[in-house]
């Protein structure tokens, strides 16, 4: 988006996306940033583009230096989208959009975690755009947990969405093509109201992404999957053997041990060590629990603000990798272990960085996501920055941050969720 400014105010200082016409001042910078039109009384600058031009905002406290370095223009056009929240729609509304091809598949999910949030916005990576934003329950502000993956099983990634803290235990599952709510179901008994975590993956080898839930803090780390075919328990048990923890638990999927069916993966909620278990998917098809790769505690043991977890192949080895922050109460450090490792019983770190300020205390969500179509995955981490819910996206082995964008929630309480 360009929008062309035919004057300048005297001594202004702009970030914008900048063509000079050479009538006035103003310079190219190497980072695609305008730095400064400095006009004298009654003199004006005629013919510079800009592109969402803003004024100069404090500074964020990225990671590294405040210098973004330079990315693709349409890589760089998707990441810094940004369009407002709207009415948010009750269902997603593709009419202007047509269907969604399997080759243009929506990828990219990100929620408010927290009070005051309910939106979720959902990205099209290969479109460099927003695709819709809706609200899945309507009246609930506290936040909302998603993932994606194929449950209708016809080629293209479905959402699948879960009300967060507070919130009862009501799932559901949004057609990835269509949009259309095509499964609404209560995970636990309804009076549980205390939030969910969700992931998904297929292990069953049916084709279809099976739907695991967890409970939230205040609940037991009760863990159930259900069919992604016909909704049926797959397995329902209870973390680590905790039954008597109340801090919940969380969940993510990949192939760990790089046999092509989907592992689960399963940390400890809030007030919990930062321990972590994987469990072989293709028990979890049977209704066993087989552990793989042994239990390990991702960060230091005196830790107990819970950790949030992601699963990605960003060594490109055929293993999923398991990316780890630290929950609430921990400052946003983001830990990745070798998937083949773990397989060896081994814990090797292949990335140990912070995403935002160190002093900070939010913890951070992540994901993983193949930005570029390498075959590696980025990292993906949602954090409060300065009061706003910001999304970063990092090199996983450099820990360089590649870009971020405001996630442009009404509440910044709790960071935003990203999933994908």
């Amino acid at each position: 988006m360009k929008s062309r400014a035919s004057t300048a105010v005297a001594g202004a200082v702009f970030v914008g996306r900048f063509e000079p016409r050479r009538d006035h001042g103003g310079e190219v910078a190497r980072v695609d940033t305008l730095r400064q039109i400095v006009l004298g009384a009654g003199q004006v600058a005629n013919g510079y583009l800009f592109g969402e031009v803003t004024q100069v905002a404090a500074p964020m406290n990225p990671v590294g230096p405040m210098e973004m370095p330079v990315t693709d223009p349409s890589k760089r056009d998707f990441l810094a989208s940004t369009l407002s929240i709207g009415e948010g729609r009750m269902t997603p509304d593709y009419s202007a959009l047509g269907s969604v091809s399997a080759d243009r598949a929506t990828k990219f999910v990100v929620t408010s975690d927290g009070s005051g949030g309910q939106l979720v916005r959902v990205f099209d990576v290969t479109a460099g755009a927003e695709r819709f934003q809706f609200n899945p329950f309507p009246g609930f502000t506290g936040g909302v947990r998603t993932a994606t993956a194929d449950v209708t099983g016809d080629g293209i990634p479905d959402i699948i969405v879960a009300a967060g803290t507070g919130g009862g235990p009501n799932v559901k599952v949004y057609d990835g093509n269509t949009g259309a709510l095509v499964r609404d179901f209560f995970a636990f008994e309804l009076n549980f109201t205390g939030g969910l975590h969700v992931a998904s993956g297929d292990f069953d080898n049916d084709g279809r992404a099976d739907i695991v839930i967890s409970a939230d803090a205040g609940g037991g780390p009760r863990i159930i999957v259900f069919s992604g075919l016909d909704n049926r328990k797959l397995i329902d048990f209870f973390a680590f053997n905790e039954v008597t923890f109340r801090g919940g638990s969380r969940v993510a999927v990949g192939d760990i041990n790089g046999d092509g069916i989907d592992d689960l993966v399963v940390g400890a909620g809030m007030g919990g060590g930062p321990r972590v278990s994987i469990l072989d998917g293709t028990g979890i098809g049977r209704g066993q629990l087989v552990s793989i790769g042994g239990d390990f505690f991702a960060f230091e043991l005196d830790f107990t603000g819970g950790i949030t977890l992601a699963v990605g192949d960003v060594n490109n080895d055929g293993f999923g990798d398991v990316i780890v922050g630290a929950g609430a109460g921990g400052g946003p450090r983001v830990l990745t272990f070798s998937g083949r490792d773990r397989m060896a019983g081994r814990s090797t770190w292949i990335s140990d960085f912070f995403v935002g300020d160190a002093n900070e205390r939010g913890g951070v969500r992540v994901s993983a996501l193949d930005l570029n179509g390498d075959d590696t995955e980025e990292i993906v981490a949602g954090l409060v920055v300065n009061g706003r819910n910001v999304v970063r996206f990092f090199d996983v082995r450099s820990g360089a941050m590649l870009d971020q964008f405001f996630a442009n929630f009404l509440q910044p309480h709790g960071g935003a969720n990203v999933s994908s």
